[in-house]
């Protein structure tokens, strides 16, 4: 008898520490955070895409009221270039002054590209200081950009430029204008001249006509062949992602 009251006693005891036991495991699991690894959304970044064009003398008389109407929140102005010729003459564009004062009239973040023919370091500079003297007093919203491109081989001065010269180029162009205070950026056309790993991505306006995507560089042109309103035939369309 004592056998038996003792051998029940024992079993009583058994069950309620494994009993205790399992339900002690059950608590700390269901306890676990579930979230741990989870990002809040004020962490996340936004990127915010604006609407662009770039714009030149060959865009006729622009009317910047219709323009900004259309949507359009940028605009990159030709100011001047350098010709083909060997003699490689300045030149600034005729509707520079207008297109800018009127762009930022109306509200549109204005800034300026320059069309580069520099053989040198030397025209590089030259070229530099022409834009600054076509600038004046102009405060721009946007970076200047040096586009050095080899066109046609029989219109082109610079047939004979290799690319780490142009990179050489357009690094004397950006310091001298960076020193007066501009943002400064590099025109780069998807599989030409000129390669987007030369620069930090920021550095780069990149050209590729397949279709708008999301991107590292500070702007892209992704056609030739847009429709704008205010700008008779058609314009260069980009755009731009800000944080």
């Amino acid at each position: 008898m004592k056998k038996t009251i003792i051998l029940i006693l024992s079993l009583a005891v058994f069950l309620t520490f494994f009993g205790c036991s399992a339900d002690n495991n059950t608590t700390e699991t269901t306890n676990v955070p579930q979230t741990t690894s989870a990002v809040s959304t004020s962490e996340k970044k936004v990127k915010k895409e604006l609407k662009g064009i770039d714009v030149s003398s060959y865009s006729g008389d622009i009317d910047w009221k219709a323009v900004k109407k259309s949507g359009v929140q940028f605009a990159m102005i030709r100011i001047g270039g350098r010709g083909f010729a060997q003699s490689g003459a300045l030149y600034a564009d005729k509707k520079a002054a207008y297109n800018i004062v009127n762009a930022q009239k109306n509200g549109i973040k204005t800034g300026v590209y320059f069309f580069s023919q520099a053989m040198n370091e030397y025209e590089a500079g030259e070229e530099a200081d022409f834009v600054l003297k076509q600038l004046g007093n102009t405060k721009l919203d946007l970076p200047i950009a040096y586009d050095i491109e080899k066109l046609d081989e029989t219109m082109t001065r610079i047939a004979n430029l290799s690319r780490k010269d142009a990179v050489k180029n357009s690094g004397v162009f950006s310091e001298k204008l960076k020193k007066a205070g501009y943002d400064t950026v590099v025109y780069i056309k998807k599989g030409k001249f000129m390669n987007a790993e030369d620069y930090s991505p920021r550095e780069v306006w990149f050209a590729d006509y397949t279709e708008p995507y999301d991107n590292p560089y500070y702007m892209l042109q992704y056609s030739k062949e847009g429709k704008v309103d205010g700008i008779s035939g058609t314009v260069d369309l980009d755009i731009m992602y800000t944080e």
